[in-house]
């Protein structure tokens, strides 16, 4: 069974870097993003050339009955031929790495475990954890993966996000989706083995860390608690999550020196 960092690691460099807020940590490194070129959004398709016959048929199938007019359609798509683009929708991005065939739908049916409702979960996002789009598991339209998490703990999605998107990795709350469900797709990868990188974040001039949910993580985090141990204030494991052993380990060095 492959390993999902695998997965990750070959999706993110199909994906662009343009969202990822600055100081961020991805399941790998930052310069993998784009590395292989981006590839652009289209609705039907799993990681082909794009050819004029290709965007004609698909605007003829989905795109016009969606309200696009062909003037808004060629606009967007303008200069992708030229440019030797590949296209490939949400599930069609792990179809083409997979060589399977479903939809984001039959992820979420048939590949993950540990699912349910994002609402109803309470552990810590994953790297390369599947999300989805969907008032219920019968009407998901969307699927995305957990790539990184921003400076302030947020988690970071890539996804082949829309026609006038492409393939990016960004803020779930900045994604243009209603996230809705989420799972490990256990079924088809394996999770183990699983650490944060090693790219480090960018010097920062002023952090607040807090428990949050999902928790605040990173580079900086691992360095802190790194610092903290060996000053004898007991993070528990150097492991860049700011969790409560992290929050005491803090509170403990502000109680020693708050009087200096």
């Amino acid at each position: 069974m492959r390993n999902i960092l695998d997965f990750m690691a070959w999706g993110i460099s199909h994906a662009s870097s343009a969202r990822i807020p600055a100081g961020s940590t991805l399941c790998v490194p930052l310069e993998m993003a784009a590395s292989a070129g981006v590839w652009q959004y289209l609705y039907g398709t799993t990681g082909v050339k794009c050819t004029q016959a290709l965007l004609d048929k698909k605007y003829s199938q989905y795109y016009m009955d969606w309200g696009w007019s062909r003037k808004e359609y060629d606009n967007v798509t303008a200069g992708w031929i030229s440019r030797g683009v590949t296209v490939c929708d949400c599930q069609g991005l792990e179809d083409k790495y997979s060589g399977a065939d479903t939809n984001a739908k039959g992820n979420y049916a048939n590949y993950c475990t540990d699912k349910g409702r994002i609402a109803d979960i309470s552990r810590p996002y994953v790297f390369g954890e599947a999300i989805f789009v969907g008032g219920s598991p019968s009407s998901i339209d969307h699927v995305g993966w957990i790539a990184g998490f921003a400076p302030d703990g947020e988690a970071l999605v890539l996804h082949e996000r829309g026609l006038a998107h492409g393939c990016v990795i960004e803020r779930m709350s900045s994604a243009g989706k209603k996230w809705s469900y989420r799972g490990l797709m256990t079924k088809r990868y394996s999770y183990e083995a699983i650490t944060l990188p090693t790219t480090p974040a960018p010097i920062q001039t002023q952090t607040v860390l807090r428990i949050t949910k999902p928790l605040m993580r990173g580079g900086f985090v691992k360095a802190l608690q790194d610092a903290l141990n060996e000053g004898g204030y007991d993070c528990g494991k150097a492991d860049g999550i700011c969790g409560e052993k992290t929050r005491a380990g803090i509170l403990a060095f502000i109680e020693q020196h708050k009087d200096m």
